[in-house]
């Protein structure tokens, strides 16, 4: 019984959330997954979130229990999100440094890449995922991570992309579409 008891605690708030899991793509021999959390009242102003985890492409999982708070907080202002995995290039690759930078650039390349899979899969899945990609914003924690310049500059002007595909870090707030949400202590 007790058990049963922690699995439900455990999972409860998951399925409190009403969170969804859809395969959006399958490289290198790897499944990679979206999770799709619904606000209970929905914003169509308001864009949807894409949250992409940080771990310098070593390490992080899309369905980490301690994003949660912060995907309760944006359903609870109106927002739907979305946390993707990503390929961790990094993982088995040795240490980057200034005379190895090229095992980082391809890292930041293939996270881009799946990325931009994520979101045509979501533009072209509306009805089953419940969601509306067509305009969208990334968001991830921390601010400033490895590739987010580069990023910035690699996201390619397409219809899929466009002007509506915009990244966020987590000191961009008080511009009236992120809500606020308190740092968690240890940096970042």
């Amino acid at each position: 019984m007790k058990k049963i008891l922690l699995v439900l605690l455990v999972l409860l708030p998951i399925i409190t959330f009403g969170q969804k899991t859809f395969q959006f793509a399958e490289k290198d021999g790897q499944k990679l997954f979206l999770d799709v959390y619904k606000a209970e009242k929905t914003d169509e102003k308001k864009p949807l979130l894409i949250y992409v985890f940080g771990g310098g492409f070593i390490m992080g999982e899309r369905n980490d229990t301690a994003f949660l708070p912060f995907i309760k907080k944006f359903n609870s202002h109106g927002f739907n999100v979305v946390c993707i995995d990503y390929r961790l290039g990094l993982k088995n690759a040795g240490e980057p440094g200034a005379l190895n930078f090229k095992p980082l650039i391809k890292a930041i390349d293939m996270a881009v890449e799946d990325l931009l899979s994520a979101t045509d899969f979501l533009l072209k899945n509306s009805a089953s995922t419940g969601v509306n990609a067509s305009n969208t914003v990334l968001i991830g924690f921390p601010r400033r991570t490895y590739g987010q310049d580069r990023f910035l500059g690699r996201v390619p002007r397409s219809p899929l992309t466009g002007p509506t595909l915009r990244a966020l870090s987590s000191s961009d707030r008080g511009h009236g579409c992120l809500p606020s949400i308190p740092r968690a202590s240890g940096g970042g």
